[in-house]
């Protein structure tokens, strides 16, 4: 169980939160909980663009023969961790789906550091979210819910979803 885990269940428990030390997640925590915490969904490799449901979304082939939609989020409200690698236990835990009839992708509970894009907005752009297709027709013009769920070593979970449209997008 993650350190951070342990430490909430701790305090669920009724339990002292000094009991895991001096945990900076106990200021950091009450430093997000001062604000709503929200989830925004969207794509887009090198800049956010908000998704809507009923949006068109593009998919695209990878280097490695594969196709994927570029996730994106933005989010209040959480609080980042301490750190900027995946093996700190209050990085936090990322999911980012991708579900039609016909196929699935994505990921679920990775730990991401984030990164700050606002004054206490914390996200990513530009996260992998591999398609299980072999051939772009299999997505194309298909309906889709694109999700994102993040939580953080606080327990809060933001979360959003989308029905949207794919579309294929071929590079030149």
């Amino acid at each position: 169980m993650r350190g951070w885990m342990a430490c909430a269940a701790v305090g669920v428990a009724g339990m002292a939160l000094a009991a895991c030390g001096a945990d900076p997640s106990i200021a950091g925590c009450a430093t997000a909980a001062e604000q709503d915490a929200t989830m925004a969904l969207g794509t887009g490799e090198g800049a956010f663009v908000a998704v809507a449901d009923d949006d068109t979304v593009p998919f695209v082939m990878g280097p490695q023969g594969g196709y994927h939609v570029f996730g994106s989020f933005q989010a209040t409200g959480i609080w980042p961790g301490t750190s900027s690698t995946l093996a700190d236990d209050t990085t936090p835990l990322l999911s980012f789906t991708a579900t039609a009839d016909t196929f699935t992708g994505g990921f679920t509970d990775v730990p991401r550091p984030l990164t700050e894009v606002a004054t206490d907005t914390w996200g990513l752009i530009g996260e992998l979210v591999i398609l299980t297709i072999t051939d772009p027709s299999e997505a194309d013009g298909k309906t889709a819910t694109l999700s994102v769920s993040l939580t953080d070593a606080c327990g809060t979970t933001v979360t959003d979803s989308h029905d949207v449209t794919l579309q294929f997008f071929q590079a030149l």
